[in-house]
């Protein structure tokens, strides 16, 4: 096979096999190409090695292995055998793949890359960088020179993809500067391999109009994802089984969307898969029909604010792909069938809705085939790049055409107009949720719920309104002084009414996600929020994010990730956290941040620290990340999940009070944080007289005289409004704890209390009874000294108080402590 003369600038002597050998004829054949670039998916996970051996198992099981030519150039990993860049066909492959019960009988090992001689390899270039234009020219030039007449050519390239950013991720250069979509077009143009059947990206994010419109004149279709790709991608060996038996190149795509998104690939809970096969010769009509939409809106969207809060809904809300909370950096792409739909929902005029429609039905057409697992409602199998990028008009030449560029320069110009922050308008700080006529469907999480905040917000572009919940906390600053920081515990979804720009956020009943990380210390509060809810077969699920430094195992540098929850049930329910996953990904020095297409799942060894937000109150409109006050948490063991009822202390040990705000921003990053609010009366420190203990009690309750003669040393009553405390110390006749809680059960039967129910507290201070009599709800906790003493502490509440009355009692009886000084 004659070997290409163009070669990526080699540094050290390049390695050539089969030197003048005749290109393969593949007539009645087909030919699948693959550009494996292992980067730190091979040097973390071996998942290039992994996906070699698949493709192994497959082509093994072919019943005519002659239907298939399969020709590979690997390399671009930091590890002996993948530096550089080799060619090789499937009989070396397999060679070079060999397992390792082999080693004894033939010296094989089942690593590739490190055969030697000058049969192990079509070729070998030690130094390439695969990263490189020039080293897919290479790959194009050699499919081009060797391999004629097949009669379906398959390209398929490997490894981290980043949409409209690029493709690749050599380790052995510069990672942070992959392939980009104007050297893929150079590389095939300059290589003049004609067209193939299907180019697909094993890749994260390249189902978009920006790369469609890079491989559109060199494909007759194309297969990607939207998502990012969990676990190593696809199953290699089932995708050369379906190329090798079925007739046609739909049927073969096709198969291969439903594998990936059904199959579990070795991972039963590997949601948020997504793949498409997309017909490129419907590609110009796509174009055809988005250009009068885009010109529609920029003719108008400065000066109509209908266009503008179309298009800002639109964008804002449309399926999205990628992103980062913390780093504020925006998605890398949106669903545009979803952002059509949106636009439509709220089209300004007949004309522009009709144009819409008629985008819809040419994405319809565009999109051959397209599934995704549940997890990502709303994907409809082609992308485009979110309109707020302006950031990124770097990548202008990628555009899918002027229309969109000049659009998102409008768009733009519109957000950096925007300076005002949305308003709150009306507040009613508690409303009853059944009169919101919620869809149960939709708004199962709190369907029981009965009372929480609403509020009306003023803004023609608003982007997010979340219910955000925590406490109110002092942060010391670099000078010495200390602000109030409102620090969020939980987020959790802001409900819209059928209003419009009128939400409704629900009460929290304070438990929220931790883990357990190790037997023999504390579990750590994981900082989750709520990042949206989907449906898998028969059962619905809720999804919830937490920003993290990762640790694997044996790595002293963390790597920045988004650790994602999926639950199954609701916050008021039983919640059980099904799966989980890590998402890591790398941030450049501009900022820009691009995702590893690897998922993990926490094992043991690894290390986790997490992140939290919270407000200056002095400048609400800012929001600061803090690490989370457990540091960084070593798992000896498989995660446990579990929801806990939270609780945080202050500098002197002291519970602190939940609260509450909501969070509203527009499309501009313009935000209003409205609150915080006390979720239940404030908390205020009573010390008794003798100093035997100290108990938190509600700050805003009207202390009453204490009756001396019965030992009572505190009463505070507010009953008609919502309850009463009263604390006594007394003699206890010498019993013991266990002795006088008999007695007392046996006093709460005598007055024919009902539904008695009995714990005590993990670090005894003492046991606790929850009644009811009658109308009124009971709650008594009570400690015995080892001098005899007694102290009660019992809260009455009328029985419609009975929630509201728990919370404020259980607070008060978790900062309960004894042999104040």
């Amino acid at each position: 096979m004659p070997i290409p003369t163009a070669t990526p600038a080699p540094t050290t002597p390049t390695t050539r096999a089969d030197d003048g050998i005749d290109s393969i004829d593949g007539t009645g054949r087909k030919l699948l190409a693959i550009y494996m670039v292992g980067s730190d998916l091979e040097d973390d996970d071996l998942s290039g090695t992994n996906d070699l051996r698949e493709l192994i198992t497959g082509y093994n099981s072919l019943p005519d292995k002659q239907e298939v030519e399969v020709v590979v150039a690997f390399g671009g990993a930091n590890k002996d055998g993948w530096r550089g860049m080799k060619f090789a066909n499937m009989s070396q492959i397999i060679e070079d793949g060999k397992d390792r019960a082999q080693i004894i009988e033939d010296g094989k090992d089942s690593e590739f890359g490190n055969e030697t001689g000058p049969d192990a390899y079509l070729y070998h270039n030690a130094s390439a960088n695969m990263d490189d234009e020039d080293s897919l020219k290479l790959f194009l030039d050699y499919i081009k020179s060797g391999y004629a007449n097949f009669d379906q050519r398959f390209l398929t390239l490997w490894d981290h993809g980043n949409s409209y950013k690029g493709f690749g991720g050599d380790t052995n250069f510069d990672p942070s500067d992959p392939m980009s979509m104007g050297e893929i077009a150079s590389a095939f143009r300059r290589s003049e391999v004609g067209e193939f059947d299907l180019i697909g990206f094993d890749a994260c994010f390249m189902a978009s109009v920006e790369v469609a419109k890079v491989v559109e004149p060199h494909a007759d279709y194309m297969i990607a994802s939207e998502e990012s790709e969990p676990g190593h991608g696809w199953l290699w060996s089932e995708v050369i089984r379906y190329y090798a038996q079925q007739d046609g190149i739909v049927e073969t795509g096709i198969l291969m969307v439903d594998n990936f998104v059904q199959d579990v690939h070795g991972e039963p809970n590997a949601w948020g898969k997504t793949l498409s096969l997309l017909d490129l010769s419907e590609y110009d009509q796509l174009v055809a029909t988005l250009n009068p939409v885009l010109s529609a809106y920029d003719r108008n969207l400065l000066s109509d604010t209908e266009y503008s809060s179309s298009f800002v809904y639109g964008s804002t809300r449309a399926r999205s792909y990628g992103g980062s909370k913390k780093r504020e950096e925006p998605p890398v792409s949106i669903d545009l069938k979803h952002f059509a739909q949106l636009l439509a929902d709220r089209s300004p005029d007949a004309d522009t809705k009709a144009d819409i429609d008629e985008l819809v039905a040419a994405i319809d057409e565009f999109v051959v085939h397209s599934a995704h697992d549940g997890s990502r409602p709303n994907s409809f199998g082609i992308a485009i790049d979110a309109p707020e990028l302006e950031k990124y008009m770097d990548y202008s030449d990628y555009k899918v055409s002027s229309a969109w560029l000049k659009l998102e320069q409008e768009y733009s110009e519109l957000l950096r107009n925007d300076t005002q922050a949305p308003t709150i308008v009306a507040n009613y700080p508690r409303v009853d949720a059944g009169s919101l006529h919620f869809d149960p469907s939709t708004n199962a999480q709190f369907a029981d719920r009965t009372a929480g905040p609403l509020v009306i917000i003023g803004e023609d572009h608003l982007a997010e309104v979340t219910g955000i919940y925590g406490s109110v906390k002092p942060v010391e600053s670099n000078d010495g002084s200390f602000d109030d920081y409102f620090m969020v515990v939980a987020e959790l979804e802001a409900y819209l009414t059928e209003n419009e720009n009128e939400y409704f956020v629900p009460e929290w009943n304070q438990y929220w996600f931790a883990v357990e990380y190790d037997p023999n210390k504390p579990t750590a509060w994981i900082p989750a929020s709520f990042a949206g809810w989907f449906e898998a077969g028969d059962q619905a699920y809720t999804e919830y994010t937490a920003e993290i430094d990762f640790y694997r195992d044996g790595q002293s540098d963390p790597e920045l990730a988004v650790m994602t929850l999926v639950v199954d049930g609701y916050v008021d329910g039983h919640m059980e956290v099904v799966w989980h996953y890590i998402n890591t990904y790398q941030e450049d020095e501009n900022g820009e941040i691009t995702f590893a297409r690897a998922s993990y799942e926490i094992i043991p060894g690894n290390a986790i620290q997490f992140w939290n937000y919270g407000f200056n109150l002095n400048y609400p409109a800012d929001d600061t990340w803090f690490p989370t006050g457990d540091g960084i948490v070593s798992f000896t063991q498989e995660p446990d999940f579990r929801l806990e009822h939270l609780k945080f202390r202050d500098g002197s040990g002291h519970v602190l009070g939940y609260e509450y705000g909501i969070w509203a921003e527009d499309a501009s990053g313009n935000p209003v944080l409205y609150g915080p609010f006390p979720t239940s009366p404030r908390m205020a420190i009573y010390e008794d007289p003798w100093e035997y203990f100290a108990v938190e009690v509600p700050a805003d309750w009207i202390e009453e005289n204490s009756d001396t003669a019965n030992y009572e040393v505190f009463r505070a009553s507010e009953f008609d409004r919502n309850g009463s405390i009263s604390i006594s110390a007394k003699d206890g006749a010498g019993l013991s704890l266990v002795e006088y809680t008999d007695q007392v059960e046996s006093w709460l039967k005598d007055d024919n209390a009902q539904d008695i129910t009995l714990d005590y507290y993990d670090d005894s201070p003492g046991v606790w009874f929850e009644y009811a009599i009658g109308d009124t709800a009971g709650f008594w906790l009570f400690h015995v000294f080892d001098d005899g003493t007694v102290v009660d502490v019992i809260y009455t509440f009328p029985a419609d108080q009975f929630e509201a009355g728990r919370d404020i009692a259980y607070r008060s009886f978790e900062s309960f402590s004894v042999g104040v000084q």
